[in-house]
């Protein structure tokens, strides 16, 4: 553990043409958001607490903000209960002290959510749209390294699609992915306060994030329907969207929405809109077969049987692959059942393996092949 405080240091809005930055030194980093100039936008302190606080736990340094960065006193209060609920979800956070000067935010507008393209904001897209004012692009959260014309081709297709429905997209660019993980982090555990940091910072009065999995299916997770409205302050609301829907109904969902089918991205690998190999395209290419549906930006995935070339990683890896496996699936689609079926039939093979190694050699085994 690090006794050192996290300083945050020399906060910043730098205005140029008609994008603003909001930043502050972070140790030897700049932790910074890129956006447009909204009259709500103010150097406020939220948007780093929400961006630093687990870091700050998993490395035991008390978080410090200079007076320029008050806090709203609901959004302070909020903190300990937080910090609570993340202590006794993962091993190795513990409350720390945050300290900060308090006062009122005043100014924040507008009703958004996150949209990214995925399957998950798509679907919160298309359910809320009748009381969204616009849509919250985040670039610096997907990719492991810039590609500067692929995020820019990414803005283009979703700031027309939504465009076509009547909503801004407003695209903020930040590190605080990177940031996170340089402090100490781990995305997992930081990826609700590192998407709430956007809304903070923009000065938004509501914002939704969309849920991961759906209510039957939840477990302890950085963004979730428990902990990401405890990210809010007294004048911005933040919200937990879609809990209702397994994966596969969110994807049938938008049998209503062709618009956003047509730009679906679900690809974190960087190299293309939609790579079509990685396990997030093909998760989605076999959640729109299960349920007979096709996108022109994603391959079809006509033999399921190249879902062998993928393993599940964790178990947030194997809720996503078990939402897919329903019985309307069984019974219309044997084949992709059978595929997904043995996909998981492997991870909990490989977990048992696992477990029995730890009981009857006390993981020698598993660490010997690790090695070799």
């Amino acid at each position: 553990m690090n006794s050192a405080p996290l300083l945050v240091t020399d906060p910043r809005l730098d205005r140029e043409a008609e994008r603003i930055t909001l930043s502050a030194r972070i140790d030897e980093h700049r932790l910074f958001w890129t956006m447009p100039d909204r009259a709500s936008i103010a150097l406020r302190g939220e948007p780093f607490v929400c961006a630093l606080l687990v870091s700050a736990m998993r490395t035991g340094r008390s978080l410090v903000l200079p007076e320029q960065l008050s806090l709203d006193p609901a959004f302070h209060a909020s903190l300990e209960e937080l910090q609570v609920i993340f202590a006794r979800w993962f091993a190795g956070l513990r409350p720390v002290t945050v300290e900060a000067a308090l006062s009122a935010r005043h100014g924040a507008t507008g009703r958004f959510t996150g949209y990214s393209g995925g399957v998950d904001s798509s679907y919160t897209v298309l359910r809320l749209l009748d009381r969204l004012d616009g849509v919250v692009l985040v670039d610096g959260i997907e990719y492991q390294e810039a590609n500067v014309p692929l995020m820019r081709e990414v803005d283009d297709t979703l700031a027309a699609t939504m465009a076509a429905r009547g909503l801004p997209l407003l695209t903020v660019q930040t590190n605080a992915k990177w940031i996170g993980k340089a402090t100490g982090g781990k995305w997992s555990q930081f990826i609700g306060g590192s998407l709430a940091s956007a809304p903070h910072a923009l000065g938004v009065a509501e914002y939704s994030i969309a849920s991961s999995n759906a209510w039957e299916k939840l477990r302890p997770y950085g963004s979730h329907p428990i902990t990401d409205p405890r990210w809010s302050s007294a004048s911005t609301s933040i919200l937990h969207h879609g809990c209702e829907a397994l994966r596969v109904e969110k994807i049938s969902a938008l049998r209503s929405a062709p618009d956003l089918l047509a730009a679906i991205r679900v690809c974190f690998q960087g190299t293309a809109y939609n790579c079509g190999t990685c396990h997030k395209c093909l998760q989605t290419a076999a959640g729109l077969r299960a349920v007979g549906l096709e996108s022109p930006a994603l391959p079809v995935l006509r033999d399921p049987t190249r879902l062998r070339s993928i393993e599940v990683e964790h178990d947030g890896d194997l809720i996503d692959w078990e939402e897919l496996l329903t019985p309307a699936v069984h019974a219309s689609d044997p084949a992709l059942a059978g595929e997904l079926s043995r996909l998981l039939r492997r991870y909990h093979l490989r977990q048992a393996a696992r477990r029995l190694d730890e009981v009857a050699t006390g993981g020698w085994l598993r660490r010997l092949v690790t090695r070799t």
